[in-house]
C-alpha cells in the first residue's frame, strides 16, 4: 500500500504529514479497504473549486472530493482533494482544531472510497454515523500528535 500528501499552492500543516499517514493508515484498516495506492492533495479553494467544475459541472466550493481511480471498486487507487481553506472556515464553524477538521475530511474521503455516499438524507446520515465515530476514535487516539502547535 502506497499512501502519499501532497500540497498544492498551501504550505499550511507541512509539519502533520506523518501523523495523517498514520491516521489514513489506521482508518483504512478501521474500513477494511484494500489499497493500492492513495495520494492525498492538500489544495485551496480556488483548486478544488476548479475541480468541482469540471467533473461534477457544479461552480460551488467545496471541502473534499474523492476518485476512485481503479475500475474494480475492491481495489482501490484512490485520490482525496482537501481545501485547507474550507478546513479552516469549517473548523471556526464547528468549534473544532483544524486539525481534527482536516481528519474528518480524510476520513470522509476515505468512506466515499469505502462506498458510503452522501446523495440523498439517508445515506448521508448513515455516512456522517460512521464518519462521527471514526473521527472521536482518531480525536483520542492521535490527539497528542495533531495538537503539537499552531501553523
Amino acid at each position: 500500500m502506497e499512501i502519499q500528501i501532497n500540497y498544492h499552492d498551501v504550505t499550511k500543516y507541512l509539519h502533520l504529514k506523518t501523523t495523517f499517514i498514520e491516521v489514513l493508515k489506521w482508518n483504512i484498516n478501521k474500513l477494511n479497504l484494500t489499497v493500492q495506492s492513495l495520494n492525498i492533495i492538500f489544495t485551496n479553494d480556488a483548486y478544488l473549486k476548479q475541480l468541482h467544475q469540471s467533473f461534477f459541472d457544479l461552480d460551488t466550493k467545496t471541502d473534499v472530493i474523492t476518485f476512485n481511480l481503479d475500475e474494480n471498486p475492491d481495489v482501490i487507487d484512490g485520490e482525496i482533494y482537501i481545501s485547507i481553506d474550507r478546513a479552516l472556515d469549517q473548523s471556526k464553524e464547528y468549534s473544532v482544531s483544524p486539525e481534527m477538521e482536516l481528519c474528518r475530511l480524510l476520513i470522509h474521503g476515505c468512506l466515499h472510497l469505502a462506498g458510503y455516499d452522501d446523495k440523498d438524507e439517508v445515506n448521508s446520515a448513515k455516512m456522517k454515523e460512521k464518519e462521527n465515530e471514526l473521527v472521536e476514535e482518531v480525536n483520542r487516539m492521535f490527539y497528542n500528535k495533531l495538537h503539537v502547535g499552531v501553523n
